[in-house]
């Protein structure tokens, strides 16, 4: 027991490190004060014509792709669809822009289309894929699949990390959607209570598999 116990511990202290520096390393990369110097990973949703769930997830991977090639992904707005007709702006109907610098209206000239995995040195690539690889995690997340963890219950995945830090700064809700939580928690008198909100997005890509995960996934 106090082997399994002290493994728990290391493992709630290494996930907690690494998530700050996965944190550290988004907000770099997606809060930087540079806009003209920045290379860029446009998140194109074309080729993706599915619900929330599974764009939401694309657009994770999407991100994943720019942190390993140190790029700033950007959303162009008119990709996603409207989900009311009170709203054009999409997603920024809902959340807070992907990135403080918001390059969507590149010229011809300075864009090169073409998969992210070319991108080379240009400043404008275009992520445009169908499926996602839950192995392409940042180099440092390997430390998850140490044997040391083997006793942790759960067990740690680098994948799930990613996803769900990634996930934690898409769903950040705007002003509006703010406004109508912190309505909600005075109408149910939560003002002075500890408060929550949590979001668990399903994903079942139905293109190749349809399947119910588990929580935990």
């Amino acid at each position: 027991w106090l082997v399994v116990n002290h493994t728990r511990h290391r493992f709630a202290q290494t996930y907690e490190q690494l998530r700050l520096r996965l944190f550290a390393d988004v907000r770099r990369l997606q809060q930087g004060t540079d806009c003209s110097n920045a290379k860029y990973l446009a998140c194109s949703m074309l080729n993706k014509p599915c619900n929330f769930g599974c764009q939401v997830h694309t657009i994770a991977d999407c991100m994943t792709s720019a942190l390993l090639t140190n790029r700033t992904a950007v959303l162009l707005p008119s990709q996603l669809y409207r989900y009311g007709p009170e709203c054009s702006s999409q997603w920024h109907c809902f959340f807070l822009p992907l990135a403080s610098c918001q390059r969507h209206a590149a010229t011809v000239n300075d864009t090169l289309w073409h998969p992210w995995t070319s991108g080379g040195t240009h400043p404008y690539a275009v992520y445009n894929a169908w499926g996602e690889d839950e192995n392409r995690v940042p180099p440092y997340l390997s430390v998850l699949d140490d044997t040391m963890f083997d006793a942790a219950d759960p067990k740690p995945s680098a994948a799930c990390l990613l996803t769900g830090v990634l996930m934690s700064w898409l769903l950040r809700p705007n002003e509006r959607v703010a406004a109508a939580i912190a309505h909600r928690r005075h109408s149910l008198g939560l003002e002075g209570a500890p408060f929550h909100v949590g979001v668990h997005v399903r994903r079942s890509d139905k293109r190749y598999e349809a399947t119910t995960f588990g929580l935990q996934h």
